[in-house]
């Protein structure tokens, strides 16, 4: 029972690693804006929108994902699976 949950607990964190890496290099490497925008407003690219309400958008988002992919690296790690 434990190695159906930490088999369970690895396969949740890796994808939520690679989606929280997905959105940072989104961010990072391709310049683009926070995909929630995309629910907020129904437009990625956030015409109109003050800058800086859009820049703090964007930095909730690189916290809020490096946040995410640290600890699912953690409970990666601690499980053994990484």
């Amino acid at each position: 029972m434990i190695r159906t949950g930490a088999i369970i607990l690895s396969f949740w964190a890796g994808i939520n690693l690679l989606l929280g890496l997905g959105i940072l290099f989104l961010l990072f490497i391709l310049h683009k804006n926070a995909p929630a925008l995309m629910i907020l407003y129904g437009d990625i690219r956030a015409n109109g929108m003050d800058a800086r309400a859009l820049a703090t958008i964007n930095a909730f988002a690189v916290v809020f994902n490096a946040c995410v992919a640290g600890l699912c690296n953690l409970s990666l790690w601690l499980s053994g699976f990484l």
